[in-house]
């Protein structure tokens, strides 16, 4: 018997695929869907730390209830943690986030640009003891100005005022000096900081308290008055 002649097999051309090129277009497809995502995200960000935060940035761990953030549609959800988004937004790792993010619209351009104006919320502790010191400064400076015709007291002096320990308190004799001294020590700049950034009226206290002079020593001796 003899052999079959074989069939050859017809050549299938087979066309070359880019693929570096079909990958870059696949990776800029998903940056321009993260961009997006992280744009949306971050219009409501700005509207929450403008609106609800007092133009405060959260804290690390601080969470917000917030409508649209994981998609367009979403409705609200509880424990969005705004404070490890901004973290991560903000992290070196992120530069590159950033300057897509800062290019991909004007509002998402005006929204970096307001939130990086913005200043840190403090902690729970931290909040409560610079209003219990922007409460003092106002009642100080009042009293700078119309007990102490606009001299700073000396680092002795005391005065008798309502309101000093808490918001319900009466009168007492309080070391004004000592209050004074201490707020514009080394160690205080920190929390004048806080106080010039608290509230208007603080802002205001401190500027007109700048302008004061201290008040002079008695003299002593014989012709003391």
């Amino acid at each position: 018997m003899f052999a079959r002649p074989s069939t050859p097999r017809p050549i299938i051309a087979r066309a070359r695929v880019d693929r570096s090129r079909a990958t870059t277009t696949t990776s800029d497809g998903r940056a321009c869907r993260y961009t997006a995502h992280d744009a949306r995200k971050l219009k409501i960000f700005s509207a929450h730390v403008r609106d609800h935060l007092d133009g405060k940035l959260p804290r690390f761990r601080d969470v917000a209830t917030l409508a649209r953030w994981d998609h367009e549609d979403a409705g609200e959800r509880d424990g969005v943690p705004v404070g490890l988004w901004w973290n991560e937004l903000n992290n070196s790792k992120c530069e590159e986030r950033l300057k897509r993010l800062r290019n991909v619209d004007a509002d998402s351009k005006h929204a970096l640009e307001y939130l990086e104006t913005c200043v840190f919320r403090e902690d729970g502790h931290a909040y409560m003891y610079t209003a219990h010191a922007a409460r003092k400064l106002k009642i100080f400076s009042a009293h700078v100005r119309d007990h102490l015709d606009g001299k700073l007291p000396r680092a002795n002096d005391v005065a008798t005022l309502a309101r000093w320990d808490h918001e319900d308190d009466g009168e007492r004799e309080v070391q004004v000096g000592q209050f004074w001294y201490k707020l514009n020590h080394s160690t205080g700049q920190e929390r004048l900081k806080r106080l010039r950034k608290f509230d208007e009226d603080s802002k205001h206290a401190l500027e007109y308290l700048e302008t004061c002079e201290l008040r002079k020593f008695k003299a002593r001796g014989r012709n003391a008055k």
